[in-house]
């Protein structure tokens, strides 16, 4: 049946051979014709957060409690002294609030709804400032630091007038000799923008973007260097590292283009060789650009990890074609054309069909990975892989069957025992099939997998948005100083939706039993550090009680906590956007809710900070009646690291099990199906140990990788087993000729990846190296294990349980000859 399919596509395309070729490139141009119209998806964030997660809902939680439509983008300016000295200098200082200024002004200014653009987290700042202060006062006017006791400093806290102040996250780099602080390296100025719309965004974007190219220039100032951290600068940087990549994977299309031209050549002559030669590079470029076409027509963004998809199709989608030109060369003895191509269509229309197929399936199931980019870059591969396996019947073929002259094709002499495969074929699979050939497979594989499972054992679960930048970039240096901070003082916030009666000592006991939990983490600070206005409140509502009961006006000696000084509380103390108040149906205010934080170490490392969110989410939950959220601003990053894991072994599974499914439509034995999805799923697991030895994480990027080589990995299996399948012989002819006839395309098809891809290496930014990597090692992988382990696999099994028989020797036109070759393998079509 599926010969008989092949047969009649093949007088399709040689019947109408012109007119395929045109209905090609005009489908491809009408479904191209929506990129008109496609939209650029900018946000580093954005593409990577899961939609409809955990993470999700706390951040419409958190947007609810705040009254915003979505969450802000946080900005951060990291100064420090030009000298290496303390920032803790009025001239330094000084200098500093003049260059924050730049940014304070535009986000601290009232639009017409006398609205801040960074309400309701303008006070943000007021601790840093309120320490710079009175550190000046004490400093040079009261000449007593600190010994008027309106200052304390115990980090990550200054204790001001009474009040407690979380300054942890405002410097870093602090030395402190007995209560004095002597000097601090860095100051850092945060802020929070709301920007609901696009003309805020624009104005945010360019404003953010003026301050990075001041802070590149350092000469702002004199004094101070600084730094600006934002949601925006990412976004740019993201971008320009995806152009780095294009440009760098531009010079890797020269190399193929070079090395398309030297394969064709062998195979082709005269005005031929341009033409094949140029339909092999155009058709994976018409399947990209229809398939970013499709795409936009659906309505998905383009992310910036998409620009490698033209060129990895490109690597890989010459596979195919060069397995049909090799054909098409191998049969050039049968004279009529038409026959010459259904011979070929028969012989690897089959094989083309698998590898294209799973690749297809296979980014198809990396479209299920959570995070946007890499779904988006799945589907987009997938879409483009089904479009040049379809191009490679429709225009490829067409084309090379038309530009054929045979007519100025030499006379061939054939012979029969020039059919016999080369001396070296001969030899290397007498020695596969030999014991020592299966004994060094064995070994080796065995060494394979002791090495692959240590690197899958030490493979670290992590991930962070700076992946997405280039190493270089000002910005990962800036974000490092960040990163320290948070390894010291890391506040992770807690919205509690119902307040606590605190005058029921059931519902008050449960409640501090919650947070103590949460203080109790290994993470975490404990009491002393954790801000709840709580604390403050309690000891306000004593004290007032204390005077009422010294003044007669409560005549209860017992203090309970209630909320009836809270009021009075709100109106001395600055809470607005801690305390969360509505009104009943009478018109009566209450206190519905309100944000805590917990102060945690060690929260520089990505996967410490998810599980330590995750272990607090598991807390909360244990306590409904409270309704509390945990809040982190990552946590749709930090959900990505705890499922990649269990995410990534789903996927292979899922993958390899489809390979195996596509597989029994072609392969006829069981046996050797278990052999091949015993062999995908061995280049799998020794690709991650690998991918790990080789610096890469356990992340989203690697898991769309690993699934992308699934499909890869086919190609290197597939042809080689069909091959096998369709020849006669014993299993040692077999091998012979399965790799006579495959390992010449198959090496040309490794070759043609790795050129395309070599020179992004020389990329910096992590998800677009890690990809490159996955596709060296997929192919170094691919080829060994289908030009070496695999041929041994199936050597080694009895005959008798393949339970078919070879006919690729045989044709129609030979009544069951050999086909005979020439005794020239220069000869040209």
């Amino acid at each position: 049946m599926l010969d008989e399919t092949n047969r009649r596509l093949a007088r399709v395309v040689a019947s109408y051979p012109i007119h395929l070729i045109v209905a090609s490139v005009v489908v491809a141009a009408l479904l191209s014709v929506s990129l008109l119209n496609c939209t650029v998806e900018r946000d580093i964030k954005k593409s990577f957060s899961p939609v409809n997660s955990r993470a999700d809902r706390e951040e419409r939680v958190r947007n609810e409690f705040l009254n915003i439509s979505k969450a802000q983008e946080r900005i951060s300016l990291v100064f420090k002294a030009k000298d290496g000295g303390s920032m803790l200098r009025p001239s330094v200082i000084d200098e500093m609030y003049r260059i924050d200024g730049i940014l304070n002004r535009y986000v601290m200014a009232e639009d017409d709804n006398k609205r801040r653009i960074c309400d309701p987290l303008c006070d943000t700042n007021i601790p840093l400032d309120e320490f710079l202060w009175y550190w000046r006062q004490t400093k040079f006017q009261s000449n007593a630091i600190y010994g008027n006791n309106k200052m304390k400093i115990h980090l990550p806290f200054a204790s001001i007038n009474g009040s407690e102040m979380f300054i942890g996250l405002s410097m870093f780099g602090v030395d402190i000799v007995g209560s004095e602080i002597v000097k601090v390296t860095g100051l850092v100025r945060w802020y929070f923008t709301h920007v609901d719309t696009p003309e805020k965004k624009e104005t945010i974007r360019r404003l953010c973007s003026s301050l990075y190219d001041l802070s590149l220039s350092h000469n702002a100032s004199s004094l101070v260097d600084f730094a600006i951290v934002a949601d925006e600068i990412a976004n740019d940087e993201m971008i320009k590292g995806a152009l780095q990549a294009t440009k760098m994977m531009l010079m890797g299309v020269v190399l193929l283009v070079f090395f398309v031209f030297s394969v064709v050549w062998r195979k082709s002559n005269g005005w031929s060789v341009v033409w094949i030669a140029i339909v092999t590079i155009a058709s994976p470029f018409l399947a990209v650009t229809m398939s970013f076409g499709v795409l936009t027509w659906l309505s998905f963004p383009v992310y910036s990890i998409m620009c490698i998809t033209p060129f990895l199709l490109l690597g890989i989608g010459v596979d195919d074609s060069f397995i049909l030109l090799q054909s098409w060369h191998h049969h050039r003895h049968v004279s009529d054309k038409k026959e010459r191509l259904v011979t070929v269509f028969v012989e690897v229309g089959p094989s083309i069909t698998i590898t294209s197929v799973t690749n297809v399936i296979a980014f198809g199931v990396g479209y299920f990975t959570p995070t946007p980019q890499m779904s988006s870059f799945c589907l987009c591969t997938s879409i483009a892989c089904f479009g040049d396996y379809l191009f490679t019947f429709t225009l490829v073929a067409p084309l090379i069957y038309t530009r054929t002259n045979d007519s100025k094709q030499s006379p061939v002499v054939f012979d029969i025992i020039s059919y016999k495969p080369p001396n070296w074929c001969v030899a290397y699979s007498a020695f596969l099939c030999s014991w020592r050939g299966r004994v060094s497979t064995f070994l080796v594989l065995i060494g394979f997998y002791v090495f692959s499972s240590y690197g899958v054992l030490t493979m670290k679960s992590t991930f962070e948005p700076s992946k997405a930048l280039p190493a270089e970039s000002p910005l990962a240096l800036s974000i490092g100083d960040l990163d320290y901070l948070f390894e010291n003082y890391c506040p992770l916030e807690v919205i509690v939706g119902r307040a606590p009666n605190i005058s029921d000592p059931n519902e008050y006991e449960q409640f501090y039993q919650m947070v103590s939990e949460l203080e109790a983490l290994p993470e975490s600070y404990g009491r002393e550090q954790t801000i709840l206005w709580l604390k403050t409140y309690e000891k306000f509502d004593r004290d007032l009680f204390d005077i009422y009961h010294s003044v007669g006006f409560v005549s209860n000696s017992s203090y309970t906590p209630s909320y009836d000084n809270l009021y009075a509380f709100m109106d001395l103390f600055e809470y607005g956007a801690i305390l969360h108040v509505k009104h009943d149906s009478f018109g009566n205010r209450y206190l519905s809710g309100f944000r805590m934080h917990l102060i945690a170490r060690n929260m520089n490392e990505w996967s410490t900070r998810a599980l330590y969110v995750d272990a607090c989410r598991s807390i909360v939950d244990r306590y409904p009646q409270f309704n509390a959220t945990v809040y982190d601003g990552e946590s749709p990053i930090l959900d990505l690291i705890l499922i990649v894991k269990t995410d990534l072994l789903g996927s292979i599974i899922v993958t390899v099990f489809c390979m195996g499914v596509v597989c029994v439509f072609f392969l006829p034995s069981k046996l050797g199906i278990i052999i091949v999805v015993a062999t995908i799923a061995s280049i799998c697991y020794t690709l991650v140990g690998s991918l790990s030895l080789w610096g890469a994480d356990l992340d989203p990027v690697t898991m769309a990788d690993v699934l992308m080589s699934t499909g890869f990995s086919v190609d290197y299996t597939a042809h080689i087993a069909y091959t096998f399948f369709r020849s006669c012989g014993d299993n040692q002819e077999r091998i012979a000729h399965s790799l006579h006839k495959m390992c010449g395309p198959m090496i040309q098809a490794g070759i043609s990846t790795v050129l395309c891809m070599l020179p992004v290496m020389f990329v910096s930014t992590y998800a677009i190296v890690t990809f490159a990597k996955t596709v060296f090692l997929v192919v170094g992988l691919g080829l060994l294990h289908g030009i070496y382990f695999l041929p041994c696999a199936l050597a080694s099994a009895p005959r008798h349980y393949y339970d078919t028989k070879g006919t690729n020797l045989r044709s129609s036109k030979n009544n069951g000859r050999p086909l005979l070759t020439e005794h020239s393998s220069r000869e040209k079509l």
